[in-house]
């Protein structure tokens, strides 16, 4: 599955939008990079990509009118929609969350994956993505181990071992009366608890026919003969103890049930919620003391999304997926930044068929594309045809140096996204304001204020030893007179 081109009616974007061109496409994993200025709307054209690969024919902008929107693809639709972002200003929707554990609209059914900050409310939420985190890993744990080869150097970037704790924390207490003895009510209420929630699980399309025969299963045998069972799991997991791990071997639980089943039940039964997860660092074990785990808040921001974004794609990916990623540079060092559309491709070469639309600012990232894994469009306004109201139009075209893989960043810069100079605009323009004036001196030597001359030698003085500035800026200063002089 791979996207040709979207089209709309009445939208910001001229129609038909090419993504990738037919004979470019890469069966193992292809790359499409969209890059260009502010105010192009890359977000929106993810957002439509989004909409149409799921089905939709319309698309209901918040305050906008709506528009047709349609969708041309290479064998087939897409089986699944994975948004990818690291900025609270994505345009994904905001109601759904990254599993099927989570509630979702009914168009969607399974076949959308939201990785990004923004819980289902819409606010921001470290904590909010750690649990989701923590109940990605639970549901895709086959993933996980078969995939290892893939996720360890995106743990071991960020300088862990391909271990994560989970710890369980109960939504629900048992009463208990003298003795220590579960009483009468508690039994009642658990009883009413998991029969609503099952009815509930029972008539929603979210859930296969597999999994409702499982919680069933799970209600009938905890509700009733094995209730202190169930008790056990709910109070152990107050303990400060790591419920379970999962590592390249499996799945050790510490706590509670022995069993990933048991606990994906009592997870959609709403029993309990993932509390924290724990992680290790590189070339270690699991701790035998939750203490010399780390966490979340031990790592940065950049860091932190590099984990939960990459691992959550990793181990979330199906064949013929779409995944369309915003701005996945944010946070992000320079170095990790070139590292980024490699291991990129390395997890889409995990399926077949997956075809990624990555929105960028950055140079490093466009630049690790190259036509063996992927393409790259610039997106840029023009105006509308002669004699219509003024109004911006967006259009998409290979810029006239598509291929500058392996380039210097400074060249991608320039050739890519119509830089210039990456040097400070300050700096340029004293620089371009003096070539003019000895341009204009017409082989005489331009007077200038001493300031200027000043600012040249003291400027120069600071460039490295290579910089080819250096040799222009001296050129300058040899060439002009400072007044009064």
């Amino acid at each position: 599955m791979h996207i040709h081109s979207f089209t709309s009616t009445k939208s910001p974007f001229v129609s038909p939008f090419e993504i990738a061109p037919q004979e470019q496409v890469h069966l193992k994993g292809h790359i499409t990079v969209m890059i260009g200025e502010n105010g192009v709307r890359k977000s929106l054209a993810l957002r439509l990509l989004m909409d149409a690969a799921l089905g939709q024919i319309v698309h209901k902008g918040y305050g906008h009118p709506p528009f047709d929107i349609g969708i041309k693809c290479l064998t087939g639709m897409p089986a699944k929609v994975i948004a990818v972002s690291v900025t609270p200003w994505d345009r994904f929707p905001r109601s759904w969350a990254l599993s099927e554990l989570a509630l979702s609209i009914p168009w969607f059914n399974d076949r959308f994956s939201y990785i990004g900050p923004r819980s289902r409310e819409g606010l921001i939420s470290v904590r909010y993505n750690e649990a989701v985190f923590g109940r990605a890993l639970l549901e895709n744990q086959h993933a996980f181990h078969a995939r290892i080869e893939a996720l360890t150097p995106i743990f071991a970037k960020v300088g862990l071992s391909p271990i994560v704790g989970i710890r369980f924390a109960p939504k629900w207490r048992a009463l208990r009366g003298s003795g220590g003895v579960i009483v009468e009510k508690s039994l009642t209420i658990l009883r009413e608890k998991l029969g609503k929630r099952l009815a509930t699980i029972l008539k929603s399309p979210y859930f296969s026919e597999h999994w409702k025969r499982t919680i069933a299963e799970f209600v009938h045998k905890f509700a009733g003969g094995e209730a202190e069972t169930l008790w056990k799991a709910l109070e152990a997991c107050t303990s400060p103890k790591i419920s379970c791990w999962i590592d390249t071997s499996g799945t050790r639980y510490a706590l509670g049930f022995e069993s990933i089943s048991d606990w994906r039940c009592a997870l959609y039964l709403e029993l309990f919620e993932v509390g924290a997860v724990f992680l290790v660092p590189k070339d270690s074990g699991i701790p035998a003391n939750p203490k010399h785990a780390l966490r979340e808040s031990d790592l940065s921001s950049g860091q932190w999304n590099w984990l939960y974004s990459l691992v959550s794609l990793c181990i979330e990916l199906d064949d013929n997926a779409l995944v369309l990623i915003d701005e996945p540079e944010n946070s992000l060092h320079p170095n990790w930044q070139r590292d980024f559309v490699p291991t990129l491709s390395t997890i889409l070469s995990c399926c077949s068929g997956c075809h990624a639309v990555v929105a960028t600012h950055s140079g490093f990232i466009a630049s690790g594309v190259s036509e063996g894994n992927g393409n790259i469009r610039r997106l840029a306004l023009q105006e509308s045809h002669a004699g219509t109201p003024r109004q911006r139009a967006l259009t998409t075209s290979a810029p006239p140096s598509a291929d500058t893989y392996g380039a210097q960043v400074d060249d991608v810069y320039r050739d890519l996204f119509g830089l210039e100079s990456t040097r400070t605009p300050g700096f340029v323009t004293k620089v371009d304001a003096l070539l003019a004036l000895i341009s204009e001196a017409d082989g005489k030597r331009p007077i200038v204020a001493s300031e200027d001359r000043n600012y040249i030698l003291s400027t120069r003085a600071h460039l490295p030893p290579h910089d080819p500035m250096r040799s222009i800026l001296l050129a300058i200063a040899q060439s002009i007179d400072v007044a009064g002089s």
